[in-house]
């Protein structure tokens, strides 16, 4: 079937992409703590318990859920789709993610099967903006362990005379109050952690050919903006929740600014009550890479100590 010039929304919403099947093993676990940075200090005894399967209390970290989804099959059924015009995948960049947890992860390892669909489309004249809901689901138990939902906004294919807003927002957005955070801390990523994160799954050649990172616009191949909000995710885990990394419901934020690897991050943490967490990922120049952080927690202890 041929590709249509424009998007076609009717054609397009509610699609749904061939189910994936993915395993792991915990090496698949240590290599995405590594990845976000977990045992930089390898004598760090507290942080052995996402790098070392045999480790008492060996954990995930929770983003690892968003690795579960196979982002580069996710793609080429995107190019595929019915509806879907013509793009080049550089043109590609993700705007807006959030990950539920429903259940802990088989730390020793699974098999994951993930439905992906297309949630929405918007047109936001310079390009669409696409809204994918990416379910994953323990094969061996039918127990849904984690919901991605995500935006992606391709360049270059608006225009298409669609919607420029969704019928019924999901979340409301919250702003980060303007009094000081409650928690400050730095991250500082690694000059080849876009190379070692990409090991995770997301093979885009955005993050590591200077090539190709030119043609999607950037001087240098930049960090994937999963790999951001896992370090900020681990962040928080290790800094707040005293590594109770259970305590946490949701995670989400919006993607505004890429992050050259080597930098240094700094995540600022505010309270907004003991079930909410409202957070800002900052570069080095002061400049938001990630806004409109969102933690939700459990009602549990851990939550009325912060």
């Amino acid at each position: 079937m041929a590709q249509p010039s424009k998007v076609q929304p009717g054609l397009l919403i509610g699609h749904c992409f061939p189910d994936q099947i993915k395993n792991y093993t915990f090496r698949d676990v240590i290599l995405y703590a590594l990845g976000v940075g977990a045992s930089r200090d390898p004598m760090n005894q507290d942080e052995l318990r996402y790098t070392y399967e045999n480790m008492d209390g060996f954990q995930t970290v929770p983003t690892f859920g968003t690795t579960m989804p196979n982002l580069s099959n996710i793609f080429e059924n995107l190019l595929e789709a019915p509806g879907m015009p013509e793009f080049n995948p550089m043109m590609l960049l993700h705007g807006h993610h959030k990950i539920t947890f429903h259940s802990p992860y088989p730390v020793e390892g699974g098999s994951v099967c993930t439905k992906t669909i297309v949630r929405d489309i918007l047109d936001k004249k310079s390009g669409a903006l696409l809204v994918l809901t990416i379910e994953s689901q323990d094969t061996n138990t039918n127990t849904v362990l984690c919901t991605n939902e995500c935006s992606l906004f391709i360049r270059g294919i608006g225009n298409f005379g669609g919607r420029n807003r969704p019928i019924q927002p999901d979340t409301q957005t919250i702003s980060p109050p303007t009094r000081a955070p409650n928690w400050q801390f730095q991250k500082k990523t690694t000059a080849n952690q876009a190379i070692h994160y990409r090991l995770c799954g997301d093979y885009n050649p955005i993050h590591i050919d200077p090539n190709m990172a030119a043609i999607g616009g950037f001087d240098r191949p930049i960090l994937h903006g999963l790999c951001t909000l896992g370090i900020t995710c681990f962040g928080i885990v290790r800094e707040i929740l005293q590594d109770i990394a259970s305590e946490m419901i949701s995670i989400e934020g919006r993607f505004t600014a890429a992050v050259i690897p080597g930098e240094v991050l700094t995540i600022n943490v505010w309270k907004q009550n003991p079930k909410l967490l409202l957070f800002e990922t900052l570069k080095e120049n002061g400049k938001v890479c990630i806004s409109q952080g969102m933690v939700q927690l459990k009602n549990a202890a851990t939550s009325s100590k912060m």
